[in-house]
């Protein structure tokens, strides 16, 4: 055998090992796509109901990174995947197929990096939320929803566990899971809720009750639909303006509205706890209290 001979019989094996390979890449990025798909669903699954329903959870924003993640790298495999299938049928172009089906490797590689640098730090431990002009650090435990900046009408909320008032994110809740709140709000605020409730509730039956002035339906079949059915209970102050409204609906919870000078507490609890409605109220301002930032301070953020 000549050395010419030789020469083209090492040039055609080596052709057909490059193909060979050129098949198995492709192979490879389908498999990988497959898998990546199949890492995929259980993450998007889990991770929604944190991401989506529990922004505030510390884990939110590196499990939101994670997610975004992977899916890029799905697309990218099946992209590629998809370019170097038809390329393995013209032999000329079976060693760019190759390339493609082998270069989600290097850029999975670089996605992972970049994860790993900059989207695996949880979130922060405490947010900065206004009431006003007044500033609060609150634990992201009790996923405060609400100002991010002062404004006459800023305001946010707490969400807690009842009747502990437990942090909401704070582990598993339990009990009764609420949403506290405090704003800003103008003199007489009360009023005009409260003589919408007297209309809707039609012919009154009042009362005195737990401590403060009750108002009833005497005939719920008069009164609005649903709301007829209601209990609502307030008091005044020494001026006679209302300072506390308390809703008690047919769904079996009480909605508990108290001004104290220009700020609205709002909290709810069980219907079957009016009784202690004074400690409810005491506990709320007492909890946004705790998280009240002295004028002058300075923020600490994570």
């Amino acid at each position: 055998m000549t050395r010419s001979s030789e020469s083209w019989a090492d040039r055609w094996l080596a052709i057909e090992r490059m193909e060979r390979r050129a098949f198995g890449l492709v192979g490879r990025c389908w498999l990988a796509a497959l898998g990546t798909f199949l890492i995929c669903i259980p993450l998007d699954l889990y991770g929604a109901e944190i991401v989506y329903f529990l922004p505030y959870h510390r884990i939110a924003p590196p499990l939101r990174e994670l997610i975004n993640t992977t899916e890029v790298a799905l697309l990218y495999i099946v992209a590629c995947a998809f370019v170097a299938s038809p390329l393995l049928v013209f032999r000329r172009t079976r060693g760019i197929a190759g390339l493609v089906a082998f270069s989600p490797v290097p850029i999975s590689a670089l996605l992972v990096i970049g994860y790993l640098a900059f989207g695996i730090w949880p979130g922060p431990s405490h947010f900065i939320r206004y009431v006003g002009m007044e500033r609060y650090r609150v634990p992201w435990t009790y996923e405060p929803k609400g100002s991010e900046q002062p404004g006459p009408k800023s305001g946010f909320g707490l969400r807690v566990s009842s009747p502990g008032f437990q942090p909401f994110l704070d582990g598993p809740a339990a009990g009764f899971n609420t949403r506290l709140d405090l704003r800003p709000v103008e003199q007489d605020a009360l009023a005009e809720d409260f003589e919408r409730w007297r209309n809707w509730l039609g012919p009154l039956d009042e009362g005195f009750a737990f401590g403060l002035n009750r108002l009833a339906s005497r005939d719920p079949s008069k009164g609005a639909p649903l709301l007829a059915k209601s209990t609502v209970y307030y008091s005044r102050d020494a001026q006679g303006s209302i300072v506390r409204l308390i809703v008690c609906s047919s769904a079996e919870r009480c909605e508990d509205f108290l001004l104290v000078g220009n700020l609205q507490y709002r909290t709810e609890y069980p219907a079957e706890d009016i009784e202690h409605w004074q400690s409810f109220e005491e506990r709320t301002i007492a909890l946004f209290a705790s998280f009240s930032i002295p004028a002058g301070s300075r923020d600490i953020s994570d």
